[in-house]
């Protein structure tokens, strides 16, 4: 009977023997096999989430600096009775005190647009930091399209200086308006708190609406656009100068490079000689915008696109892309048709 019991019970533990080693390595293998297959397909879906962010961080970006360069060239030049040299006849008075009349406006002249290929020592711009600034070309935007807030209460005539204004209380010393009417245009700086009294003496004569008049009252702008760098991102971007209030500030980044081209006579060239600005019918703005991640290509990106060639470097996987636009500056032709 015990031996039975004894026979029975080493049956039950030879029935219960472990894996052998063979066993063993082939859960191994497979094991490895899985976790390689959810690894792999973990980091293809983390690098394709890391390029989409790319993709639709720069095409933001790019929708959004061109829709500011359409608005703001489409702007420029206006009105075409301001633009030109600046004198005491028909056309634009510069009535500035001068330090505003040097930065605005160093060469007595309302351009609509001005182009650099660098940015030198130009009277403009010398105004950008050259510190800040990375490489590109710059340009300058001239427009008093914005509405100032301001109607006239009265007629204005030549020799008058202290402008009774609807929204005095509005205004501040150093504010600067464009009396514009028919062919005459006269910039004027604010010299008082809360009321309207010119440097000098109006030059032209301007009549308020309920008078008959059309006068328009716009708040003048200048603009430098270049590519500087942007501390809070640690990356170049695009930025802008505002010339009457003297503050820079950034409008996306990372921005690499920005290439211009000015139509003139039915060509596409670099910027002119400054006598011929007033020859300018369009302008191409060429943005090579960058992703803020890295590593999320597998080979470093060649972007043509516009007036733009980039070949970015061997160990530089970012994602790039060129965006282009061009603008007809409808100012310049509204002008050339009158």
């Amino acid at each position: 009977m015990g031996a039975a019991v004894k026979d029975v019970h080493y049956l039950r533990l030879s029935r219960q023997r472990g894996a052998n080693l063979v066993e063993l390595m082939i859960v191994l293998v497979l094991g490895l096999v899985i976790t390689a297959g959810i690894y792999q397909l973990f980091s293809s879906n983390q690098r394709t989430y890391r390029l989409q962010n790319a993709i639709s961080e720069v095409q933001e970006n790019g929708r959004f600096l061109l829709d500011v360069f359409q608005r703001d060239l489409r702007h420029a030049g206006y009105a075409p009775a301001c633009q030109g040299e600046a004198g005491s006849g028909v056309g634009l008075v510069l009535n500035l005190q001068d330090a505003t009349a040097g930065r605005l406006f160093p060469n007595d002249r309302f351009d609509a647009i001005g182009g650099w290929e660098s940015r030198g020592n130009d009277a403009y711009t010398s105004q950008v930091d050259s510190s800040n600034y990375q490489q590109g070309d710059l340009l300058l935007i001239h427009h008093a399209a914005t509405p100032a807030g301001q109607r006239l209460a009265q007629d204005i005539n030549a020799g008058d200086q202290n402008i009774k204004l609807n929204n005095e209380n509005g205004l501040a010393k150093g504010d600067l308006l464009a009396f514009i009417e028919k062919n005459n245009c006269e910039i004027v700086e604010t010299t008082s708190d809360k009321k309207l009294s010119a440097p000098d003496p109006f030059t032209h004569t301007f009549t308020h609406v309920s008078g008959g008049g059309s006068t328009w009252v716009g708040a003048p702008q200048a603009s430098i656009y270049y590519i500087g760098w942007d501390n809070p991102s640690g990356a170049s971007g695009l930025r802008r100068r505002d010339l009457v209030s003297g503050r820079s500030e950034t409008l996306a980044s990372p921005v690499v490079d920005m290439e211009l081209r000015f139509l003139r006579n039915g060509t596409y060239e670099k910027a002119p000689p400054n006598a011929d600005w007033q020859d300018i019918t369009a302008v191409r703005v060429s943005l090579l915008l960058r992703s803020s991640e890295t590593n999320v290509l597998d080979s470093p990106a060649k972007v043509t696109v516009g007036d733009l060639d980039f070949q970015a470097g061997e160990d530089d996987f970012h994602l790039y892309q060129g965006f282009t636009t061009t603008v007809a500056l409808r100012n310049r032709l509204a002008e050339g048709r009158r």
